[in-house]
């Protein structure tokens, strides 16, 4: 999925610089960062022999990169720094979780509504960030191939995607940090792979927000995540009434907040 050559180029060349979390373009010291992200290189590639099988096919690249392009767009602003930018799709919403959906409640959605019985794999995708190519993964349509998705990707720093569909995505997870997820489809995929309604998901997201301290007083990290989830919320709450088509960006890179974080 990452060829690791490509990020020890990477690596051995770059200047130290702070490392971006997520979609929240929120900057961290972290004087070991390239190491970790090195770390889950390997960690891929290990796993492609394994469960998840990284895809080197030119065309199915690009078949991919169309696909998922039509629901999600990265662009970089920086070396370390992109835009996250979903984009309307008729008759869909998009909910923000902060679980990832159960992975009985995938394989149950899946195998009720797979008419393509060649299309039995989802794809994990890497979104192009830190000077990394767009890339992709076939995760087994299981709950071991979803386990290692969810273990290896879910969690880290790229934004990674989960989806379903080639020509087009049928649904979409994207893991925008460790543990907060955006689910992307219709009213009835979305519901069923939350496990609870679209409008309860908001609910359990907005009292998440109102948990955060925002006072004067408060820490420049509560300020800047209240700042960043009242952002998303906001953008998701306006994709629900958005004409096709329609693109909402998805991360914050303001830099006086960010400044504000790291002094």
């Amino acid at each position: 999925m990452i060829r690791t050559s490509v990020l020890e180029e990477f690596i051995r060349t770059r200047p130290p610089s702070p490392l971006i979390l997520g979609g929240t373009g929120l900057l961290l010291r972290c004087p070991d960062r390239w190491a970790i992200v090195l770390i889950l290189v390997i960690a891929m590639n290990h796993l492609g022999t394994k469960t998840l099988q990284i895809i080197n096919d030119s065309e199915k690249l690009i078949q991919i990169e169309r696909s998922i392009s039509q629901v999600i767009r990265s662009e970089p602003k920086s070396a370390l720094i992109r835009d996250l930018i979903l984009i309307k799709t008729a008759e869909w919403i998009a909910v923000p979780t902060l679980s990832f959906p159960n992975f009985n409640l995938i394989l149950e959605y899946q195998s009720q509504t797979q008419l393509n019985t060649d299309n039995k794999n989802l794809y994990g995708v890497i979104l192009p960030i830190f000077g990394i190519p767009f890339s992709v993964c076939e995760v087994p349509l299981s709950s071991e191939g979803i386990q290692e998705f969810y273990s290896i990707l879910g969690a880290s720093p790229f934004s990674p995607v989960l989806f379903s569909g080639d020509q087009k995505p049928n649904w979409m997870i994207i893991c925008m940090e460790s543990e907060f997820y955006i689910i992307v489809g219709t009213f009835e995929t979305v519901e069923h792979l939350l496990g609870c309604t679209y409008a309860e998901a908001f609910r359990h997201f907005r009292t998440f927000i109102n948990g955060f301290n925002r006072s004067e007083s408060a820490s420049p990290l509560s300020q800047r995540f209240y700042t960043y989830y009242s952002f998303v919320n906001s953008q998701l709450e306006k994709y629900q009434q958005a004409s096709t088509g329609t693109e909402l960006l998805l991360t914050l890179n303001d830099d006086d907040l960010i400044k504000a974080v790291i002094g």
